[in-house]
C-alpha cells in the first residue's frame, strides 16, 4: 500500500512538472532542484533498495523496486514527506488567500494565471503525499521503532560526514549506545526509546550542556529529525571551523550567552522595569537551548498580550509561542571575522573587568541599556585578537518585512550584510501579504468580504515602496544588538498598524471612505476622512518611534486659506485636550489598530457635535 502511494506520488510529480514552468512551483516546495521527484526518490534509495534513473528528467517510471523494507518506508515517507506536506499545506493556504484577497495592489492577469496554475498543480500533490504518510504510518510497530530511529540517525550523520558508531546491531532490542563524532552519546533502553543523551564538547567553556542535552533528547523522542540534523550540523560546524589555540567557536557562543544574561539582569534591576518591558523595549529576554541549540532572545510580542508579557519564557514553550518574535543566535561560515582573544570571558565590560580595560580609553564601542545605562564592550580589533571564517548570525522567527533603507542600515551595522537569498526586492504591500501570519491574512480577507465597512484609497507611491524579507542578520558583537532590535521592532509595529486598516470600525455599520494621504514605512501612516461637522475634513497620523517603537498620534483638521487666485487646503493640528489626545493614543498604542484610533477620534467628534446641537 505504501509503495503504491509512493509510485502514485512520483507519477503525479512527473506529470505535473514535465510540461509546465517549474520556476512557479519551486518556491513553494523549496527543494532547491529542478526535478523535485528525483530528489525525493534519491532520498529513499538507500533505504528501500530503489534504483533511480535520471537519464531523462521527466521519465514516467524512473524507479525499479528491488526490495521493499517496511521499516525503511517509515523513514522515507513519514520523515521526508511530512516535511513536504507541511510546505504544500502552507503554499495552498497562501495561494488561496492571495487569489481571493481584495487588498491592493491588484494582481496582474498574468500573476493570477500563474498562481492559479500553481494552486491547481499543488492540490493533487498535497493529497497524494498525505496518503503516503498515512500508509507508511501503518508499518510502525514497537519492535521496529528503535531500528527506524537509529537508521535515521545514521543517515543524518552520513549526510553530514560525521562518524557513527553503535554498540549493538540496529535490529537489536537490548540497551545500546550510539556515538556521534566522539562527542554525542545517545543511549537506548530496553523499551526501544532514547533514554539519555550526553553531550561532550572539546572546549574549556561551560555551555549549559544540561539544557543542550535535554534539547537533543526531546528532538529524538519527538522524532523531530530535521531539527536534530540542524543541531548536529551546527555542532559540527563549530567544531571543524574552530582554530586550535586561537579561536574556539564554542567559547565565542559562551561569550554571547554570558553577555545576554548579564544585560538582562542589569535591565531587570532598574526601577519600574518588568520582564515585559525588557522584552519589548530592552535587550530582550534570553533563553538557552530552547527550540534550537544555542542562545535565543524573545524580543517582541503584541502589547495586548499581557499573559505573554508577564511570563514570556513559560509561554515560549507552549503553542502560544507563535505570538512571540524570537531571534536565535547561531554561527555560520563567512569571510574572516575578528574575535576576542581566548583569555577573555565576554564582550561586555563589567565592574569586575573595568580596571583591566581602562587603558583602552573611550574608543570602546558602547550602547544604551533600558533605563539609560551606558554599556561598554570590548573591541576585537584591539590586542591579541584572532580571526576565523565564521560570524554570529541572528535567525529571525518569523522573518520580518523591512524597507530597502532599513536593509541598508542593517548592512551598515555589520559589513557582511544580510542573506542574499532573501534580498528579493518587491513592493512593500506584496511582501506583507506573503509574510503576514496566515491566520491574520485570512481574517483580513473575510472582514473585507463580509463587512465592507471601510474603503481605502491608496496612493500610487505605496506600490513603489521597495522592501525585502529579513530572515537572518549577521553581527560581530553584542554591541550591535540594541540597534538591530530597534529597527526590527519599529517594522513589526508598523506592519501591525498597516494590517489593522483592513478591519472594520467597531460598533459602527456605516461605510466610510479613507484616503491614505501619508505613507512612510516604517515610521508613519496618515489617513484622511470626512465628517459631518465643520471643517468636515480630518486626518490622523500614526507615528512609530525609531528608538522604542512606541506609537503616537497626531490629529489634524482642514483649514481654508487664500493663496493668490486659488484656494489651498492647509492642515493644522486639531485642538484636543490632553485627555482626548491620550484616549486616541492609547486606543492605537495598546491595540496597534488604526481603526480603533479612528473610532476614538470619531467619538470625540460625535461628542463635540452633540455639544454644538445643544
Amino acid at each position: 500500500m505504501a509503495l503504491e502511494a509512493l509510485d502514485a506520488l512520483e507519477a503525479l510529480l512527473s506529470e505535473s512538472l514535465s510540461d509546465r514552468p517549474v520556476h512557479l512551483i519551486r518556491p513553494f516546495l523549496s527543494t532547491g532542484t529542478t526535478v523535485c521527484n528525483l530528489q525525493l526518490l534519491r532520498s529513499i534509495e538507500p533505504l528501500c533498495g530503489l534504483s533511480v534513473s535520471d537519464s531523462t528528467p521527466h521519465c514516467s517510471r524512473p524507479l525499479t523496486p528491488l526490495s521493499v523494507n517496511p521499516i525503511a518506508l517509515k523513514h522515507a515517507l513519514v520523515t521526508t514527506l511530512e516535511s513536504i506536506t507541511s510546505k504544500l499545506h502552507l503554499a495552498l493556504q497562501t495561494l488561496q488567500s492571495d487569489l481571493s484577497l481584495l487588498d491592493p495592489p491588484i494582481f496582474s492577469a498574468a500573476t493570477v494565471e500563474n498562481r492559479s496554475f500553481v494552486l491547481d498543480s499543488l492540490t493533487p500533490i498535497h493529497r497524494i503525499v498525505g496518503a503516503c504518510v498515512r500508509s507508511a504510518a501503518d508499518h510502525i510497530t514497537p519492535e521496529n521503532t528503535r531500528c527506524i530511529l537509529e537508521r535515521s540517525i545514521e543517515l543524518t550523520t552520513l549526510d553530514l560526514g560525521i562518524q557513527f558508531y553503535a554498540t549493538e546491531p540496529l535490529n537489536n532490542t537490548t540497551p545500546a549506545t550510539v556515538t556521534l563524532c566522539g562527542t554525542i552519546f545517545i543511549e537506548f533502553g530496553n523499551d526501544s526509546h532514547v533514554s539519555k543523551v550526553n553531550l561532550s564538547i572539546a572546549s574549556s567553556v561551560n555551555l549549559t550542556n544540561s539544557q543542550a542535552e535535554s534539547l537533543i533528547l526531546d528532538q529524538l523522542r519527538l522524532r523531530k529529525l530535521n531539527d536534530f540534523k540542524q543541531t548536529l550540523a551546527l555542532l559540527s560546524f563549530l567544531d571543524t571551523t574552530s582554530i586550535p589555540g586561537q579561536v574556539d567557536l564554542f567559547q565565542c557562543i559562551s561569550w554571547i550567552e554570558k553577555d545576554l544574561s548579564d544585560i538582562f539582569a542589569l535591565e531587570m534591576s532598574m526601577p519600574e522595569q518588568t520582564v515585559g518591558t525588557v522584552m519589548v523595549s530592552g535587550h530582550g529576554v534570553p533563553r538557552f537551548h530552547q527550540e534550537q541549540w544555542g542562545p535565543s532572545i524573545l524580543y517582541w510580542c503584541h502589547p495586548s498580550r499581557t499573559d505573554i508579557l508577564q511570563d514570556p519564557i513559560t509561554v515560549s514553550k507552549e503553542t502560544e509561542s507563535k505570538c512571540i518574535y524570537k531571534a536565535f543566535v547561531s554561527m555560520e561560515h563567512s569571510t574572516e571575522t575578528v574575535f576576542l582573544a581566548q583569555s577573555c570571558t565576554q564582550y561586555l565590560i563589567t565592574p569586575s573587568t573595568q580596571a583591566d580595560v581602562d587603558i583602552l580609553g573611550s574608543s570602546l564601542p558602547t550602547s544604551m541599556s533600558l533605563g539609560g545605562n551606558l554599556l561598554r564592550f570590548l573591541d576585537p580589533t584591539h590586542a591579541n585578537a584572532c580571526t576565523a571564517n565564521a560570524s554570529f548570525v541572528l535567525q529571525l522567527a518569523p522573518p520580518i518585512v523591512v524597507t530597502l533603507e532599513a536593509a541598508k542600515e542593517l548592512m551598515r551595522i555589520n559589513n557582511d550584510g544580510m542573506d542574499g537569498s532573501d534580498n528579493i526586492f518587491e513592493s512593500y504591500t506584496d511582501l506583507m501579504k506573503q509574510y503576514t501570519p496566515l491566520q491574520q491574512s485570512i481574517s483580513i480577507k473575510s472582514k473585507i468580504q463580509q463587512d465592507q465597512s471601510s474603503v481605502f484609497a491608496f496612493p500610487e507611491s505605496i506600490l513603489k515602496t521597495p522592501a525585502l524579507i529579513a530572515s537572518r542578520i549577521p553581527f560581530t558583537s553584542p554591541v550591535q544588538l540594541s540597534r538591530i532590535y530597534s529597527i526590527l521592532r519599529q517594522h513589526i509595529v508598523f506592519q501591525h498598524l498597516y494590517c489593522s486598516m483592513f478591519t472594520p470600525l467597531p460598533t459602527d455599520h456605516r461605510q466610510y471612505t479613507f484616503d491614505v494621504v501619508y505613507w512612510c514605512p516604517p515610521v508613519s501612516i496618515g489617513i484622511s476622512f470626512m465628517y459631518s461637522i465643520a471643517p468636515y475634513a480630518f486626518q490622523m497620523h500614526t507615528k512609530v518611534d525609531t528608538q522604542n517603537a512606541h506609537v503616537d498620534v497626531e490629529c489634524l483638521c482642514a483649514s481654508q486659506s487664500e493663496n493668490g487666485m486659488s484656494e489651498a487646503v492647509e492642515w493644522v493640528s486639531l485642538n484636543l485636550s490632553n485627555s482626548e489626545h491620550v484616549e486616541i493614543k492609547e486606543a492605537v498604542g495598546q491595540s496597534l489598530n488604526i481603526m480603533l484610533g479612528i473610532a476614538a477620534f470619531k467619538r470625540i467628534l460625535d461628542s463635540r457635535e452633540s455639544m454644538m446641537q445643544e
